[in-house]
């Protein structure tokens, strides 16, 4: 899907306007800017416009169609994407940012410089949402709200999954911080969710709910839960492991079978949709919460060649294993099985 060439200028008037706004422009690259033609000064990095364009350019033409491939079609169009952002610095700020992370990935001899512009334009981003009153939804801001919250929150992961690998106690820690974030953000998107579907009802909005439906017929699924009944772990313990156990998006038949597994939305919707109860088990490392957690590293696994999720379904694994040990390996047969049978 391509954009027409007016559509970079259009960018590049709505970021002057986005960067009035509070992007990183110092005094000092704007005088660089404004400098007579015969000034030496050496320049070490691109002006912050032409910056600002290239993320954009490389979001239109390569980010998106890493979005389309990974949800099987379920996407919002481009064209879509292009208007509302235009107009809306939040979801501009956004855009870019999660540009500048693809980059960050793809061109790991640049990580550093790329990271540092999607950290910042993201914080850009979210003091825009808050300062935009878009807390009211209605017809005009529910579109780039949804938006804004798709996109954050597949952002929110992939920074998690890449660059907090220290161990496993600060990837905990950034996990729990992004899905109570990214929690918020959604609650706000949420409402505009019967909005979106009466003005556009042609449109494919996702949700990344899933349905819990057919539970029982998920054999991996039934025997994690008879594992934690079997722990006889009281009932308030119990409800909060199943709720996180059902809301798991695969379906799998046998042990021996490749899962079934939901589109990559419902795969970053799963932390963002359990209870924050669950999220309380798991930042005090409780070793059932760990397990459940390593069953939904098995769904970032499976799809790895995105490269938001990458490796990280695999190391998630691994660490927990290594923390858990031997006792617990029966209970992490299955996500282990799933990385050595590639």
């Amino acid at each position: 899907m391509r954009v027409p060439a007016t559509g970079v200028f259009n960018a590049n008037n709505a970021t002057s306007s986005a960067t009035r706004r509070g992007l990183d422009v110092t005094n000092a690259e704007l005088q660089h800017e404004n400098a007579p033609r015969g000034s030496c000064e050496v320049v070490t990095s691109p002006p912050v416009f032409t910056l600002h364009i290239e993320l954009f350019h490389y979001f239109c033409t390569e980010t998106v169609k890493t979005l389309e491939a990974s949800s099987q079609g379920a996407t919002v169009p481009l064209p879509v994407i292009v208007t509302h952002c235009l107009s809306t610095p939040y979801l501009m700020n956004e855009l870019l940012a999660f540009a500048a992370l693809h980059l960050s990935i793809v061109r790991p001899m640049q990580r550093e410089y790329y990271h540092r512009h999607a950290m910042q334009l993201q914080t850009h981003a979210i003091n825009d949402l808050k300062d935009s009153g878009c807390l009211n939804i209605n017809p005009e801001n529910c579109v780039p709200t949804f938006l804004f919250s798709s996109i954050l929150g597949i952002h929110m992961l992939c920074e998690t999954l890449y660059f907090h690998r220290d161990d496993l106690s600060s990837f905990l820690a950034k996990f729990i911080q992004y899905a109570s974030l990214h929690r918020g953000v959604r609650a706000i998107a949420g409402t505009s969710w019967s909005t979106l579907q009466s003005l556009h009802p042609d449109q494919s909005w996702q949700n990344g709910s899933h349905s819990a439906s057919n539970i029982g017929s998920c054999r991996i699924r039934r025997s994690l839960l008879e594992k934690i009944h079997g722990a006889k772990l009281g009932p308030a313990l119990t409800k909060h492991y199943q709720q996180a156990i059902e809301l798991l998006p695969f379906q799998t038949q046998a042990a021996d079978q490749p899962p079934e597994i939901a589109p990559c939305h419902s795969v970053v919707a799963w932390p963002v949709l359990v209870h924050a109860e669950y999220l309380d088990h798991l930042s005090h490392g409780r070793p059932e919460a760990l397990v459940i957690l390593a069953h939904y590293a098995v769904l970032l696994h499976h799809h790895r060649q995105f490269w938001v999720f990458g490796d990280g379904g695999r190391w998630l694994i691994e660490r927990i294993s290594d923390q858990l040990g031997l006792d617990w390996e029966s209970w992490l047969a299955w996500p282990k099985m799933a990385i050595n049978t590639d």
